[in-house]
């Protein structure tokens, strides 16, 4: 396929899963809540996610995370201990209830 071909050629649903496998903002949600809670790196040079370092986090928490950075379909984690699954909503719910002091709407102070 040339150049041409492929810049109008639109993606079906099913490639479009495959390219969207967890939303940045979601993974941005999980890092900024980490670095408030005291974890370190979890941000890179210019406030977006250091996905390497979010991931080592969870995992050190007993969850492996389910992201690709796209911007459709919802990032899942698996607690690894007992391969159950969990959405967006359920990791955050978790990761409150584990570290109960952190504001997770209070901004980040980025200073460049």
């Amino acid at each position: 396929m040339d150049n041409k071909e492929f810049a109008n050629r639109k993606l079906n649903d099913q490639e479009l899963e495959g390219v969207a496998g967890g939303t940045y903002l979601q993974s941005m949600e999980v890092a900024s809540f980490l670095d408030k809670a005291g974890y370190k790196n979890m941000l890179n040079d210019i406030g977006g996610v250091n996905f390497d370092s979010m991931r080592a986090a969870l995992k050190e928490m007993g969850f492996e995370s389910h992201d690709k950075g796209g911007l459709l379909k919802d990032n899942t984690y698996t607690q690894i201990s007992t391969g159950k699954e969990f959405s967006q909503a359920e990791l955050m719910k978790n990761l409150k209830e584990k570290f109960p002091g952190v504001n997770s709407d209070s901004k980040r102070l980025c200073i460049l």
